[in-house]
């Protein structure tokens, strides 16, 4: 586990995902929202505390970036990151659906899959 996680309280797990993760502002929006609504019960039962940290501390995380170029010619990256956690619309961040979409969306969309599939090589722990 992270050093950066030793809490004691509610109050204290969001500092400390805070100073860990300080440029993840929706992952940190989250953890506000489910620590304040537990902090009841992480009050009466400070054990808890420790389970919370686990949960917030993935396992493995793989980063990638696609490079791509949009319908009107202007280039993109994407920056995104796989865990082991069921995140986003489908198993992997991105849930594409290649009906009515341009060459340049089924290309990206191809693009995303071929560095997912350098960074997996034949994992299956995504569904």
């Amino acid at each position: 586990m992270s050093s950066a996680l030793t809490s004691k309280s509610a109050t204290s797990i969001i500092e400390a995902v805070l100073r860990r993760d300080p440029n993840e502002s929706e992952f940190i929006q989250s953890v506000q929202e489910a620590i304040h609504s537990l902090e009841r019960v992480i009050a009466k039962n400070t054990h808890y505390v420790r389970i919370l940290e686990r949960l917030l501390e993935p396992e493995r995380m793989l980063v990638f970036r696609v490079p791509w170029i949009d319908d009107k010619g202007e280039s993109h990256t994407l920056k995104n990151a796989l865990s082991p956690y069921k995140l986003g619309g489908a198993g992997g961040g991105s849930d594409f659906d290649p009906k009515g979409k341009s060459e340049n969306e089924v290309y990206f969309a191809q693009l995303m899959l071929a560095e997912m599939n350098k960074e997996l090589k034949g994992l299956r722990y995504l569904t």
